[in-house]
């Protein structure tokens, strides 16, 4: 344990004691000591957003650029200069994975907890173990500039880019984990457009897969890869597509510059422009069914509860440009920015409304002696707890107030050393706020016998 100090202990005196990382409280009657008994979590803050910072890479001058979670635990983050992150508690914790390159990584899939795929510019990449080493399964440095990756499982995987002599679109498929791949050609392009490049691709179900890129180009295959055809084609002046993802065979998103939104229903066949109230570009977009969905760019996230027919935006704490979104239910989400930080909620986005619970635990001892009261703050998206006090009764008479000089981080364990003056039975109690100033929805007390 590190050590620390705490202020203002005892009637005010201001008397300075090193003890194991304390944090200060002020006690009106009494002495108090707060001892932290547990790890803190990492995330950095929090506030009524609904979102918050989750990690910041330690160059700020490298950015991310995509995300994907598997399940609520399993999630990766790639970016400039060779950047993987990865955590395996749900973005509470985030190290660094070696793919063994420094180039841009621009895109990222995962099919499980272990098998994976990265792209880069130049190359694709995958991994087996979950990240912890990555295999070069294809270099295109003299043909192809590839954007992005994704796999239907561990064998069946897509990249999309374009041709560095064309500028027409790439797609590169493989059936064999990465050991070969094929190449293919949108041929039912209209020829009048030389730049229809490929920027994003997503998986549909087993057979179904799409891809979109500039000039709003959409490109589909119902045969695993095998074909490829142009649903959508390119022309000049329209709005190129940043993002995509598909819940189904039928329903998908496309989202792209000026805040440009489209959604199909039959696959792909016909789409329709939504309304997303703005102008700048959009980036990446993830849906978890047919109606419930987000978007992110420059103006932050967008979220929709009725398939994109409305779309709200959802304030952040911080102002950024999100690159990329992966949801793994309707409450908790990640997002990463250009910035080299992960944002996150546990609350869909929605601003947090719900106050923290305490809790304390029962105690007994000798007067004149120090007894040990433990209390905890928990909450399901903020990271400290603020103007947290704990009151010390003895029936309805109140023997002791304590104030802390600073926020108490949540889901951790601290001992509070009282020296009481007298023998009785007396009950604390812990309350406590979030940032949004959300009071305590439940509050803990706990007895104290003293001999």
């Amino acid at each position: 344990m590190r050590s620390g100090s705490l202020f203002g202990l005892g009637l005010g005196l201001g008397r300075r004691v090193s003890v194991p990382r304390s944090v200060a409280f002020g006690a009106a009657i009494g002495m108090l000591l707060l001892l932290v008994l547990g790890a803190s979590p990492a995330l950095a803050y929090s506030d009524d957003s609904g979102w918050f910072e989750a990690y910041q890479l330690d160059n700020y001058s490298l950015g991310f650029n995509d995300v994907v979670f598997v399940d609520g635990l399993h999630g990766w983050a790639v970016g400039d200069g060779g950047t993987v992150r990865a955590t395996v508690d749900g973005g509470a914790t985030w190290k660094a994975q070696r793919p063994g390159i420094t180039a841009d990584l621009k895109g990222v899939a995962f099919s499980d907890a272990r098998h994976g795929w990265v792209v880069a510019e130049l190359g694709i990449l995958a991994t087996a173990d979950g990240g912890s080493t990555w295999t070069v399964k294809k270099t295109t440095t003299d043909r192809y500039s590839l954007n992005d990756i994704a796999c239907w499982d561990a064998l069946h995987a897509c990249a999309v880019g374009y041709d560095l002599d064309t500028y027409e679109a790439a797609l590169l498929t493989t059936t064999d984990g990465g050991a070969t791949w094929s190449e293919h050609a949108l041929s039912d392009v209209v020829a009048d457009y030389a730049w229809d490049g490929l920027v994003c691709v997503t998986v549909g179900d087993a057979n179904h897969a799409w891809a979109a890129g500039r000039q709003g180009v959409v490109a589909t295959t119902a045969d695993g890869g095998a074909t490829w055809t142009t649903q959508r084609q390119p022309v000049s002046g329209e709005a190129d597509l940043n993002g995509l993802d598909f819940v189904d065979a039928q329903h998908g998103w496309a989202v792209g510059e000026d805040g440009t939104i489209l959604v199909t229903a039959n696959g792909g066949a016909t789409w329709t422009r939504q309304d997303s109230w703005v102008s700048l570009p959009l980036f990446g977009v993830c849906f978890l069914d047919a109606n419930r969905g987000w978007a992110v760019g420059w103006d932050g996230v967008l979220a929709t509860a009725d398939g994109g027919g409305t779309w709200q935006s959802q304030p952040l704490a911080i102002s950024t440009v999100l690159s990329g979104v992966s949801f793994a239910d309707a409450k908790h989400g990640w997002a990463v920015d250009l910035f080299g930080r992960v944002i996150a909620t546990r609350t869909g986005g929605a601003p947090d409304t719900v106050g923290p619970v305490t809790y304390a635990k029962a105690a007994s001892g000798k007067r004149g002696k120090y007894i040990t009261l433990k209390i905890k703050i928990t909450d399901e998206t903020s990271t400290q707890a603020y103007d947290v006090r704990l009151t010390i009764k003895r029936g309805s008479k109140t023997v002791a107030k304590y104030v802390a000089y600073q926020p108490l981080k949540t889901g951790v364990w601290y001992a509070v050393k009282w020296k009481p003056a007298a023998k009785g039975t007396y009950t604390y109690t812990v309350r406590a706020k979030d940032k949004a100033g959300n009071k305590q929805s439940k509050t803990g007390s706990a007895k104290v016998v003293v001999r």
